[in-house]
């Protein structure tokens, strides 16, 4: 189930939290891999931070 929230929201929510990913690639001195990140972001943002 989706929860009832602001889809607008949500979409700048899922594309600042893609930009903060780009960012810290676009700065990164060594190998860094963007695939690497996906589950991160995934989980994050179907799933939230907080353990239940």
């Amino acid at each position: 189930m989706i929860k009832n929230i602001n889809p607008q929201t949500a979409a700048f929510a899922l594309i600042g939290l893609t930009n903060a990913i780009i960012y810290k690639w676009l700065l990164s001195d060594e190998d860094y891999s963007l695939t690497g990140e996906l589950e991160t972001i995934l989980e994050i943002w179907f799933r939230g931070v907080l353990e239940k």
